[in-house]
């Protein structure tokens, strides 16, 4: 009885320990992509080229896809990045920020 519990307990325990090594990339990446949309918008929302916003996204967020939308006097920023999950990548999990700024005249 004991060993099938254990059997059972082993890779639940694994599973654990897997994701609570992921918590701090997952944390680090949520904040670089809440970081890089701010930047993004505000630079949009100054009137930066686009060359520029896109280098200043790839420099605050690393490998992340930027989005921006603009809808009147408002612009929206969305930055996505795929974070792998464990030291093997076994899956990956998608992580994203978002913000607004609105357009100076």
């Amino acid at each position: 009885m004991v060993t099938v519990e254990t059997a059972l307990a082993v890779p639940v325990l694994a599973l654990v320990a897997l994701l609570a090594a992921s918590l701090p990339a997952l944390v680090g990446a949520r904040i670089g992509c809440a970081d890089a949309a701010r930047e993004v918008a505000l630079a949009l929302a100054r009137g930066e080229d686009e060359t520029v916003v896109a280098r200043l996204a790839t420099t605050v967020a690393p490998g992340a896809g930027v989005q921006a939308t603009r809808v009147d006097d408002l612009v929206r920023v969305e930055v996505a990045r795929e974070v792998p999950l464990g030291p093997w990548h076994l899956a990956s999990v998608t992580v994203r920020g978002g913000a607004a700024a609105v357009v100076e005249p």
